[in-house]
């Protein structure tokens, strides 16, 4: 009677000991950019791109310390990431740049665009809306890594084209 017993009490301890490993291997900062929106707004002389994303940052529990990471650029792409279609977005950024990312936590940032802030040429303008899908790129340098990190958005439509 006593075997079933300590089988049972070992799958426990087995069950539990295998449920307290952290698996995740975020020792530096892991970029992600969420939820964008692409807009194009204006008139035949003046057309704007305007839209939002966020961008999350993500630091595991295994990281050495804290890192602060800085605003590089963002842009915007088309879906296969061999054509910049607009090379560098002005955009307002909520927290602002530079950012602390804390051992084991997420910090998201809020970004917004506005139209009047990104003025396009008709020819650039076009070329968005041909592309398709299209990605936002950014550059953001990760202090605890010593480097640069480039996240990128899925694949979306942009809205307002003709």
């Amino acid at each position: 009677m006593k075997a079933p017993h300590f089988g049972i009490i070992a799958a426990l301890l087995t069950a539990g000991a295998t449920g307290c490993i952290d698996t995740d291997a975020a020792v530096f900062v892991d970029a992600s950019i969420q939820d964008p929106v692409v807009a194009l707004e204006g008139s035949v002389a003046a057309i704007g791109v305007s839209g939002s994303y966020t961008v999350k940052l993500h630091l595991g529990p295994r990281a050495s310390g804290p890192s602060e990471v800085s605003l590089g650029a963002f842009s915007i792409m088309n879906a296969s990431r061999d054509k910049t279609l607009v090379d560098v977005l002005k955009f307002v950024a909520k927290p602002s740049f530079p950012v602390s990312v804390a051992v084991d936590s997420d910090t998201l940032v809020s970004v917004t665009m506005d139209e009047q802030d990104n003025v396009l040429m008709a020819e650039t303008a076009d070329a968005l809306c041909q592309a398709g899908d299209i990605v936002i790129s950014g550059a953001l340098d990760d202090g605890l890594r010593g480097g640069t990190i480039n996240p990128v958005s899925q694949p979306f439509a942009p809205t307002g084209c003709p």
